[in-house]
Parts: C-alpha cells; sequence; structure tokens
C-alpha cells in the first residue's frame, strides 16, 4: 500500500504489526512515519517517531544489525524533520541551503547503512 501511495492504509496496517518480531515491526513504524510525512501530518509524524526512539532505547535486545539500522534511520531522520518541516518555527530550508546539502552528502556517504536512503534524497530533491 505504501509504495501504491495509499498511505492511510499503510497506516492502518504498519500499526497492526506485533512487536514480537523486531524487524518487521521497527521497519513497519519506519513505514508509517514516512507515511505521515507524506500526508504532512506532522504532529503524528513527531508521535511515531518519539516512539520508535523510545522503542530503541527499551530494546536491549536486539541484534547489532538491527539496532544499528535503527539507530541509523533515527540520526537520519531527526536531522531530516529538522530540515523540511514546514511550520512556522521551522520554514522549508532553500534547496541549495549549507544544511540541506550537508545532509544529502552524510546521506550519500551512509549508503546501503541506511536502508531509508533512496527515500530520504528523493525527498530532499524535490
Amino acid at each position: 500500500n505504501y509504495y501504491m501511495k495509499n498511505y492511510e492504509d499503510a497506516i492502518f496496517y504498519g500499526t497492526k504489526v506485533s512487536g514480537k518480531f523486531p524487524n518487521y515491526y521497527y521497519t513497519s513504524i519506519i513505514m508509517v512515519i514516512r507515511s505521515y510525512y507524506e500526508l504532512r501530518d506532522f504532529k503524528s509524524v513527531h508521535t511515531f517517531f518519539e516512539n520508535l526512539k523510545q522503542y530503541l532505547k527499551r530494546k536491549k535486545n536486539l541484534n547489532d544489525f538491527d539496532h544499528n539500522n535503527l539507530k541509523t534511520f533515527i540520526t537520519f531522520f531527526s536531522k531530516f524533520i529538522k530540515l523540511t518541516e514546514t511550520s512556522s518555527c521551522r520554514p522549508y530550508v532553500h534547496k541549495n541551503s549549507k544544511k540541506l546539502l550537508e545532509l544529502k552528502y552524510e546521506i550519500e556517504m551512509a549508503g546501503e547503512k541506511l536502508d531509508s536512503s533512496k527515500w530520504f534524497l528523493q525527498k530532499l530533491n524535490n
């Protein structure tokens, strides 16, 4: 549903994934965050993003791959949302701004370490 741009369904089904399988759980929550971003629902973006950060702190038994994958997403999404969120306190940053270009470079350098790199770059280039 997400890739078909049916974001409401992606959110509905993404929030139904059980935490029993960590990889499925956190990748579905990342999809939910990205869906809310696409819908420009920043309040929900922040709510689910905060929940994801708390999940990483609480989940002590994540394997190294999942822990690093999730930590990398959180690090980059934190920077990303600060630059792209449209609101009175954080206006959209011009495409050629130094901070935006730095973030693009960091994402490109992260490469395969960042599962969402293509999505981030697509959003930053729009």
